[in-house]
C-alpha cells in the first residue's frame, strides 16, 4: 500500500468521516485521522515529509498557527 498524499488531521470522529468522504469524492489519496491535538499532528507529519491538513471545528490558538506556519516553512526549504 502506497503513502497517502495527505495527512489530514481532524480534531473529531465527525469531520474525519466528512474529510474521508470529500476526498474520496475528489479521487484524493488522503488519510484523515482523529487526534487530540490536530496542529501537534499536522506539525508531526511535515516534519517527517509528509504533506498535512488540520480540519477543526473552532479557530485554533493564534500560537497554535504560528507553530503549524513555522512547520510548513521548514517543510518548504
Amino acid at each position: 500500500m502506497s503513502t497517502p498524499s495527505f495527512a489530514i488531521a481532524c480534531e473529531s470522529a465527525e469531520l474525519a468521516v466528512e474529510c474521508a468522504h470529500a476526498c474520496g469524492a475528489l479521487a484524493l489519496d488522503a488519510d484523515p485521522r482523529v487526534t487530540p491535538d490536530p496542529i501537534t499532528e499536522a506539525c508531526a507529519a511535515l516534519a517527517s515529509g509528509a504533506r498535512a491538513a488540520v480540519v477543526v471545528q473552532s479557530p485554533p490558538a493564534p500560537a497554535s498557527l504560528v507553530r503549524l506556519a513555522a512547520a510548513a516553512r521548514a517543510d518548504a526549504r
